[in-house]
């Protein structure tokens, strides 16, 4: 008798209306309050329910509501993952009068929030500049961009071009022009690679923590920056932004599995001449076979190159198979920073 009566008794679910309160704004790993309200807007009253946002693992019990009562739920929770999300399901399960016979809903409820990525405090960012060589580990020597000092002995990774020949012969040995080292004032940084992890701990989040750190340490100091990220559809910039708006961008930015050297040319587009482009992207198997030429796109095009590598396989362990050679190629064209899992991001970048 109660499991034939439970099949006739009304749950009416859709007389009840569930609303999601979040932050509109919120940095990947911080704890926010979420708070769930249930109201039921029909005209008899609605059992006890259960309900459960399944966006963030809130399940909460509802008693009884007569029409017109609301109830809710808040919890805390971590915002793990940077981007752009408009909402999540809610399901609502009602079991009543003895659950032997249950009712489910699942609706989409409306609570916009970004995520923006979490940045580090950097203390100089020295592998950007204006021009000029690096040595073997892809420090950087001297810009070419400032005032001529004089001449010096050669050192590993100095440029064939700064060499000084008429008094190398002299010399009888290598001797290279010196020049006042001048930071860049133009920074591009473009944001270009797919995704070889699993968010969020995952090669593209480290990137997007690098990207916003250098960004925001860089507008600080009253330098110029441009970001160009990547897109199914091509590229999107952003100028001229400070730090909050060049967050808010950061956390729109998606994994793109395409070739590299077009995002390059595209930032090279509308970079300044003196500009100092900084790629940040991942060693997938694609930009193994992309990133040096890439590099000399930049280089040919008259402006400074500089590479923020993450290490896919320290993430995933075959993502990588011929990342020592990639390292070694962009060594010897550019500066090169690289990020690795379970590693400081700042630590890296200095």
């Amino acid at each position: 008798g109660a499991v034939l009566g439970s099949a006739f008794v009304p749950h009416r679910l859709r007389s009840l209306w569930v609303e999601r309160e979040t932050p509109p704004l919120a940095i990947a790993g911080d704890v926010i309050d979420i708070k769930l309200t249930v109201t039921n807007k029909g005209s008899k009253p609605a059992p006890p329910v259960r309900i459960e946002d399944l966006s963030c693992a809130l399940p909460a019990l509802c008693d009884g509501l007569v029409p017109g009562a609301t109830a809710t739920a808040t919890a805390a929770r971590l915002a793990p993952r940077r981007g752009v999300f408009e909402g999540g399901q809610v399901r609502i399960r009602c079991g009543a009068p003895f659950g032997f016979v249950s009712s489910t809903r699942t609706v989409n409820v409306e609570s916009p929030i970004i995520v923006v990525p979490r940045t580090v405090d950097l203390d100089s960012l020295s592998f950007i500049s204006g021009g000029g060589q690096v040595d073997v580990e892809g420090r950087k020597l001297r810009a070419q961009s400032g005032d001529y000092i004089g001449v010096r002995e050669y050192r590993a990774g100095d440029s064939r071009r700064a060499v000084h020949w008429r008094t190398s012969a002299r010399a009888g040995t290598l001797v290279v022009r010196e020049f006042e080292d001048v930071a860049a004032q133009h920074v591009t940084l473009l944001i270009h690679a797919s995704e070889a992890g699993f968010p969020p701990d995952s090669p593209f989040e480290a990137l997007a923590s690098a990207a916003g750190s250098i960004a925001c340490h860089l507008t600080n100091a009253g330098q110029r920056v441009d970001l160009v990220r990547s897109t199914q559809a091509g590229t999107e910039r952003l100028s001229d932004a400070r730090p909050p708006e060049i967050l808010r961008w950061l956390a729109g930015c998606q994994p793109v599995d395409g070739p590299l050297v077009p995002a390059v040319i595209a930032a090279l587009a509308r970079s300044a001449r003196n500009a100092c482009v900084v790629v940040l992207t991942a060693t997938d198997n694609r930009t193994q076979s992309d990133v040096a030429g890439a590099l000399d796109a930049i280089t040919a095009s008259g402006r400074a190159p500089a590479l923020v590598l993450a290490r896919s396989s320290t993430w995933v362990p075959d993502a990588g198979p011929n990342e020592g050679g990639v390292i070694a190629a962009a060594r010897n064209r550019c500066p090169v920073r690289l990020l690795t899992g379970q590693q400081d991001i700042a630590e890296s970048l200095r």
